[in-house]
């Protein structure tokens, strides 16, 4: 029987629209995925620590994190601590890109550029317009096409700004418009993600896009933070985390499972991105799943009067930028419970 330290959980979702949302608070809970599901976290009252993969993250009030399909996360905390996760199935054909469970998202303030810390306080506007909508139903708006049209607006709002693409791209293409390398950057990214098991080269993707190999591996090196074997090896290790926490399977036969020629060069790749070993990196999910405690979740009207003082007050603050755009900090929000 397998020893499954990560469970996929399914998130519920508003009938009739591709979004869910979850209000609740956390001690230590099962690290877990959402396969085929966007989540977006949205830390209302913290301090908290989120492990995601194999970093220890730290978020404070005001702060959100993505956590793309197959992204192996946890959340805990020890002081009083309040989030939100909204959920979108990026399969709903309301969003009329098959590709988009196969893109990655970054959202978070701590990595981002500066010209995105303004289109993050957009995306947390919509969420919390979400979640207005959610504790504050009113007759005369429709509920369903209410969360279909956020919905619809989180995700270009995602693809627009908050793109794996956004993120690791280091210089500008002259021969392409940002576009265009973004689509072709996009169009390698979801097949890598499809067929990382099969033995893909460069010469494949290359015929794939009609380009030259050696014109293409120089746009690797130029959008993403590795060559072409690199961007594979990392593809690779990403999905390789599952089988390591939801099977039994040996490790040689993960490596081969995930596309590795031979399980020498999986030790080498996942050493260098995760900075343990695999079976260092099992035994410490091991412990985090030994010591989880269950989520305490909380209805709408539970929890609608601290919701909101949270939601009044940060729409408020939109109109004093002292409370957010500070220079040597790309992100601030006063604590609901502080004034």
């Amino acid at each position: 029987m397998a020893t499954v330290l990560a469970k996929n959980i399914v998130p519920p979702l508003i009938p009739g629209t591709p979004a869910g949302i979850e209000i609740y608070s956390v001690t230590g809970e099962q690290p877990h995925y959402h396969e085929g599901f966007l989540e977006i976290i949205y830390c209302l009252k913290g301090p908290a620590i989120i492990r995601s993969s194999y970093e220890d993250i730290a978020l404070a009030e005001g702060d959100v994190f993505s956590c793309d399909q197959y992204d192996i996360h946890r959340l805990s905390s020890d002081n009083d601590n309040l989030f939100a996760s909204f959920y979108f199935d990026l399969n709903d054909p309301v969003f009329k890109n098959p590709g988009l469970p196969d893109i990655f998202f970054v959202c978070e303030r701590y990595v981002l550029k500066k010209e995105q810390q303004d289109r993050l306080q957009d995306l947390k506007h919509i969420l919390l317009t979400m979640l207005y909508f959610y504790c504050f139903p009113h007759e005369k708006v429709s509920n369903a096409d209410t969360f279909r049209n956020l919905s619809v607006n989180v995700v270009e709002h995602m693809l627009s700004h908050f793109h794996f693409f956004d993120y690791c791209a280091k210089t500008a293409h002259q021969e392409l418009s940002p576009t265009d390398a973004k689509g072709r950057f996009e169009r390698l990214l979801i097949h890598a993600n499809r067929h990382y098991d099969e033995k893909l080269t460069l010469k494949k993707f290359s015929e794939m896009e009609h380009l030259n190999s050696n014109y293409l591996s120089h746009f690797f090196q130029k959008t993403s933070f590795f060559s072409f074997s690199g961007f594979m090896g990392f593809v690779r290790i990403y999905h390789s985390e599952r089988l390591l926490l939801t099977t039994n399977d040996n490790i040689a036969d993960i490596a081969y499972a995930v596309g590795f020629s031979h399980p020498k060069f999986y030790y080498k790749r996942f050493k260098a991105f995760y900075k343990r070993t695999p079976l260092q990196y099992k035994k410490a999910y091991e412990k985090l799943a030994a010591a989880a405690a269950p989520n305490v979740y909380y209805t709408p009207i539970e929890i609608r009067s601290e919701l909101e003082h949270y939601i009044s007050y940060y729409f408020a603050t939109l109109h004093l930028p002292e409370f957010w755009n500070v220079p040597s900090l790309p992100f601030r929000n006063v604590p609901p419970q502080s004034y």
